[in-house]
């Protein structure tokens, strides 16, 4: 009985094995279908000819028209091989995609057209069978091939830029330098809707671009800081200049168009002054921070006021480490001679009356962002009792008021090196701090403003109706502090 068990497993056994090895007898039948050639008989089937029929209908031609080539031991197709058999079928041909086509500032629809094509995975295998190398002869058949843009889709897409043929844009750059403005532009000549969705031509737009982008960009102006045995030699001014950042804006520009926007506000960067030496060799001075203020509106005595403390009081003040940099005490000894003009200041927490040196506060302010974003820690800080609006460019909430003898500005240089700040107007009514240092200052991160209004973006921030905060962060991890600017009106 055993012995019926053993035959009966051996033959199993023997089934299974022989099952397995049939699949891989199969395919090694398989393998055997390929016939392999060397590049010698490649060449030399150059000539010969081939039959080839497509849908049954025949062509003959010589083997070298069909553009194949040869890779190890097989016959390949090559990236014109679909143009020799588009040469000799008709019926083979690449689909054509629907256009819009602009002609005398009309819009035309082109349609779209399916096209047939052969596919070339089994053209190889034909090429590389037993079969093809005794009778020379190919048989395929056609297949058909949409286009990737239909005429339906280019009508909606037509319908689309009609109903939107009016639509135009201003560029704008509203920045610490200015603020600019493209002229008027038709979306349709940098952009237009394909599948529905409006699709911007970078090169189309950089182009638009040209000219509004040759008016906003500006180098920065490099300074000369040469060290004496005293103090320090300072040539001329460092002046901040700007760039358009065009690849960080395309999708400000999208949305903008998407939501039928008529203004773009494109994002910018600003650049910091280079500093060398009298030789003209680097220094090892170089700027580290800056702040601006807009005296856009105020009147020439506040003008005239603003420009006389930039120029001739506080720009190249030196600052030398663990030294406090005190406004008033700067403004009381090299202000005092200056021929302040009359300029309305605030007075009893509300009033406005004319004194001389009307708009000073605006300096302050402005050399206080520049210590905020220098990381710099401020001693002394109170901000304006009055919601003034032209502080809101550039630092909403970040402002300083002075009144000698009573409120001061003053911040500590905690660097292991002297501070300098240079201080200037441009033509675009903006007032600029540049500080420069031979040591680095503490990376911040700057959040803000904070109003009552988006407090929620913040969870741990109690923010008031008539406050706006800033929250400062370093980024070595120590302690960093909150500006509270509290006003007597709502804010934000």
């Amino acid at each position: 009985m055993k012995s019926h068990i053993y035959i009966s497993l051996f033959l199993l056994a023997c089934l299974t094995f022989f099952s397995g090895q049939a699949d891989i007898l199969q395919a090694s039948l398989n393998l055997k279908q390929v016939h392999e050639i060397s590049q010698t008989e490649f060449q030399d089937l150059g000539e010969s000819s081939v039959h080839i029929y497509i849908d049954n209908e025949y062509k003959q031609t010589s083997f070298k028209n069909l553009r194949l080539e040869y890779k190890g031991g097989l016959i390949k197709v090559s990236d014109s091989t679909d143009d020799a058999f588009e040469s000799l079928f008709q019926k083979i041909h690449k689909p054509v995609n629907a256009e819009l086509i602009n002609k005398s500032q009309s819009l035309y629809l082109k349609p779209s057209k399916a096209g047939n094509q052969i596919n070339l995975n089994l053209l190889e295998r034909e090429l590389n069978s037993h079969d093809f190398h005794i009778d020379k002869t190919i048989r395929l058949k056609t297949y058909q091939l949409s286009p990737s843009y239909s005429t339906q889709q280019a009508r909606i897409d037509l319908n689309l830029i009609k109903a939107n043929e009016s639509q135009r844009v201003t560029f704008k750059v509203e920045s610490e330098l200015g603020s600019y403005s493209s002229q008027v532009f038709s979306i349709f000549e940098f952009a237009t809707y394909y599948k529905k969705s409006l699709q911007i031509d970078k090169t189309s737009l950089l182009a638009t671009l040209d000219i509004f982008r040759e008016r906003v960009e500006l180098p920065s102006s490099n300074i000369k800081i040469v060290p004496t045995d005293k103090d320090l030699k300072v040539h001329s001014i460092g002046n901040l200049g700007q760039e358009v950042l065009i690849e960080e804006s395309l999708d400000l520009i999208q949305k903008a168009l998407e939501n039928k926007q008529s203004t773009v506000n494109l994002k910018y960067k600003i650049l910091l002054p280079s500093v060398y030496t009298d030789q003209g060799q680097t220094s090892s001075w170089k700027a580290i921070s800056y702040g601006a203020s807009d005296y856009t509106g105020s009147i020439a005595n506040r003008v005239t006021n603003i420009k006389l403390a930039a120029n001739h009081v506080y720009n190249n003040t030196l600052v030398m480490p663990n030294d406090n940099f005190s406004y008033n005490k700067i403004l009381m000894s090299k202000g005092r001679w200056v021929d302040w003009k009359n300029a309305f200041i605030i007075v009893n927490g509300g009033d406005l009356k004319e004194a001389p040196g009307g708009g000073l506060c605006q300096v302050s302010t402005t050399i206080f962002r520049a210590a905020v974003n220098a990381g710099l820690p401020i001693a002394k800080l109170k901000n304006h009792s009055l919601y003034i609006k032209y502080y809101k460019k550039h630092g909403d909430g970040l402002d300083a008021t002075i009144f000698p003898g009573f409120q001061d500005f003053s911040f500590e240089n905690n660097l292991k090196s002297p501070i300098l700040i240079q201080v200037y107007t441009n033509h675009n009514n903006k007032l600029v701090t540049v500080m420069y240092s031979q040591d680095s200052p503490r990376e911040i991160n700057l959040f803000g403003p904070i109003y009552s209004s988006n407090q929620h973006e913040f969870p741990d921030m109690q923010v008031e109706d008539n406050q706006i905060k800033w929250i400062r962060e370093f980024a070595d991890g120590s302690a960093g502090d909150i500006f509270t600017s509290t006003y007597n009106e709502k804010v934000g």
